[in-house]
């Protein structure tokens, strides 16, 4: 379970986008639902501050995020 602003990896490709996976991405909410939870989360450069991706947030469970170590 991942909680509101914790930071992630990508663990596989979102349909459609170009992000790598291993990318960091932060969680913005946490919608715990069962069977799974939902998160919405997004990508930032980290250069230039803006998002990045085709949405400004993604909305993924949680089988698309690997915690940071």
């Amino acid at each position: 379970m991942f909680n509101q602003y914790d930071r992630f990896r990508l663990a596989k490709p979102i349909e459609g986008e170009e992000f790598p996976v291993g990318m960091i991405g932060v969680v913005l909410e946490v919608f715990p639902d069962k069977p799974r939870n939902g998160y919405i989360v997004e990508f930032v450069d980290p250069d230039t501050g803006c998002n990045l991706g085709s949405e400004d947030v993604f909305t993924l469970t949680e089988d698309y995020l690997n915690p940071l170590k």
